[in-house]
């Protein structure tokens, strides 16, 4: 009878931490997972040569469409340089980014070291 105990105790548990993990990418949910966990986080994005550096801070509604429209832009006047890195890592622990990580464009960026980046005056 125990073990059937610590059995179901554990699938108690177990199930406890899915739901926590689907609410936690549902939309009424996940901002108050994104704003208590992350804080004003921002968001990195560039090109490899320097000339395009750009962020996001959802909290502060600076968002990846404005990053986008402003790459765009820039693309305009630099043909040569055109495309968008992202200069963060998809980060596995942040259970609450899952559904982003699989549905959001600015996941689809490829990612770039920042370390790589040239520096302007150096090219």
């Amino acid at each position: 009878m125990t073990g059937l105990r610590r059995l179901n105790t554990r699938l108690k548990r177990f199930l406890m931490v899915v739901i926590l993990i689907f609410l936690s990418n549902t939309q009424p949910v996940k901002p108050f997972f994104v704003l208590f966990l992350e804080g004003f986080k921002s968001y990195q994005y560039a090109t490899p040569s320097g000339g395009f550096e750009d962020f996001e801070m959802p909290l502060k509604h600076r968002t990846y469409e404005s990053v986008v429209r402003r790459f765009d832009a820039y693309k305009h006047e630099h043909p040569s340089d055109t495309v968008l890195y992202r200069l963060f890592r998809k980060d596995p622990f942040l259970f609450w980014r899952w559904s982003d990580m699989i549905s959001s464009p600015k996941y689809q960026l490829p990612y770039l070291n920042p370390d790589s980046i040239k520096e302007k005056g150096n090219e």
